[in-house]
């Protein structure tokens, strides 16, 4: 019988080693942006029993570039929900850097976010974060913070595509807490 359970724990143990890589997502391919949420650290934001107006921090954070001179992203959100107070450089960028956008809120988004930097050779290797993106949660409800056509330019090359990596915002609203039960009292009859 003992050895019947120790099989069949080994078979269990294999079998999990075998299938946990697939559960684990890997990161895209280098170089890419992606959306970090402040709060959290990764790019899932839920606010369970929200309350809004409330503000929160989403960064944008490049990841493998090589002597980045400047960059450039789309950026989308939902209208109904959020609204972006403001964005504004990271310290991830090459020296001199400034920020060339619209934000869009009636469309939700900002068509298109460009940094360049007007100092000659600065550029600026390998991964942070290249932008803070505050937002205003008008309503309880979700959005995807999705980041689309994103590229960078390495000093004295041709712009190269990022993939992306987009963030998911979530208000659920305040239920408040769950009503005692009534009690009821029959007297008892005299």
């Amino acid at each position: 019988m003992k050895g019947k359970t120790l099989l069949s724990l080994a078979m269990l143990l294999s079998i999990t080693l075998t299938l946990m890589p697939a559960l684990v997502a890997a990161p895209p391919a280098e170089p890419y942006i992606e959306v970090v949420f402040q709060a959290t650290g990764n790019n899932t934001r839920i606010i369970e029993s929200c309350t809004p107006p409330i503000t929160f921090k989403a960064d944008l954070k490049i990841h493998g570039v090589t002597n980045m001179v400047g960059w450039a992203t789309t950026i989308y959100w939902n209208k109904d929900v959020l609204n972006c107070t403001s964005i504004e450089l990271g310290p991830f960028n090459a020296a001199g850097s400034f920020a060339s956008y619209v934000i869009n809120n009636d469309d939700g988004n900002i068509p298109k976010y460009a940094v360049g930097t007007v100092t000659p050779g600065a550029k600026i290797s390998g991964t942070g974060i290249s932008a803070t993106i505050t937002f205003l949660c008008k309503h309880t409800g979700n959005s995807l913070i999705n980041i689309t056509d994103s590229s960078y330019k390495p000093e004295g090359l041709e712009k190269v595509p990022m993939n992306e990596v987009d963030g998911t915002f979530e208000c659920r609203p305040y239920i408040g807490p769950p009503r005692p039960p009534v009690a009821t009292f029959d007297p008892p009859e005299c």
